[in-house]
């Protein structure tokens, strides 16, 4: 899925061509060949714009512009921890067939959503298909290697299923095959069975009860700041698995998609917040913009069953010099949040 030069025997009509960044602090605009292909404003989501029209056989530009300039409309408006600049996670160039799975849609989440039922060991497949045109026919098939399975429906059971737990952290990948006239995509994402919920006495994990003992982390590490390694991110989920930990707070904003990875194969409940930090305003091009960096949240992280929390917002309670909390916004614009993520994630 990932090539960097066309085959020598492809045109560009036959491709389909997207530049995807895992993420950029804290504004970044995707230009090649002169031409603005996208733009993407916070600085913890993932972007992808397709490009295949500005795109030439040969001899192309690809410029990333990125700046970290303070922006009252951006979340967070203020925190207590460094904003760094800059491209501070992969870049990808993504070269497919024509049609193939659409990660630069809503969301700019992988192509496919995963819905796994626990109880019944269901699993209901969402694919998101990028086509060149509507007559363009695709079929679209799954196939689950760990547990034996393939099959050409949406939805299909997983016989014999086992439950995720920091225990026992049974992992399964979906592998989608898209094929149509002008060749195959395949993506792979990784699923769990789990059920996560609060009653009134607690947490509960695969309907027992749980008392969580976890930590927080931050990104950044002295000397690389945010653009930290893969093996940095493994050193630290390590370290907290080694500690005896048995949850991890992503604080205060969705990490890679590589410290997810980690804890689904490894076994830490995660609480994922986007950063709602301290003070809010109560305008319609802030809430748009808290919405949308949330829809990304969710499309590109709701398929790691580590993930058992999303957390609308904390540190609300504070108060600086020249505004302050507002309590009748404030619970009215967190519960449509919350309406919002139960609508996109149930």
């Amino acid at each position: 899925r990932y090539r960097n030069l066309l085959d020598d025997d492809m045109t560009l009509a036959e491709v389909t061509q997207l530049v995807r960044c895992e993420a950029a602090g804290t504004h970044a605009t995707v230009v090649v060949n002169g031409r603005v292909a996208g733009r993407h404003e916070n600085a913890f989501t993932g972007f992808a714009f397709e490009i295949t029209g500005a795109m030439r056989k040969a001899k192309n530009v690809l410029e990333i512009v990125v700046d970290n300039f303070y922006d009252q409309q951006g979340l967070p408006i203020t925190a207590d921890y460094t904003m760094f600049g800059g491209l501070y996670r992969p870049v990808h160039l993504i070269v497919t067939p024509a049609a193939c799975f659409d990660v630069a849609g809503e969301g700019y989440g992988p192509g496919v959503t995963v819905r796994a039922d626990a109880k019944t060991g269901r699993v209901r497949v969402e694919p998101q298909v990028l086509r060149p045109s509507g007559k363009t026919k695709v079929k679209v098939s799954y196939a689950v290697p760990e547990a034996g399975v393939t099959s050409e429906a949406n939805e299909f059971a997983v016989p014999g299923f086992a439950l995720w737990s920091p225990e026992s952290p049974k992992l399964y990948h979906l592998t989608a095959t898209l094929t149509s006239e002008w060749g195959t995509d395949v993506v792979t994402v990784p699923f769990g069975f789990r059920t996560a919920e609060f009653r009134e006495d607690g947490f509960y994990l695969n309907g027992v009860r749980r008392q969580l003992r976890g930590v927080n982390r931050h990104q950044d590490i002295a000397g690389k700041g945010w653009a930290v390694s893969a093996a940095d991110e493994e050193r630290d989920i390590l370290l907290i698995k080694e500690m005896g930990a048995d949850a991890l707070r992503t604080a205060h904003y969705p990490h890679s998609r590589h410290i997810y990875d980690l804890c689904d194969r490894l076994g830490l409940i995660c609480w994922v917040e986007y950063p709602n930090v301290n003070r809010l305003i109560f305008t319609d091009d802030f809430e748009k913009g808290m919405h949308r960096q949330i829809r990304e949240m969710v499309a590109q992280l709701g398929n790691h069953p580590s993930i058992a929390m999303w957390s609308i917002c904390n540190e609300l309670e504070m108060a600086g010099k020249g505004w302050k909390l507002d309590p009748g916004r404030t619970v009215a614009l967190l519960t449509r949040t919350r309406d919002l993520i139960h609508s996109i994630d149930p």
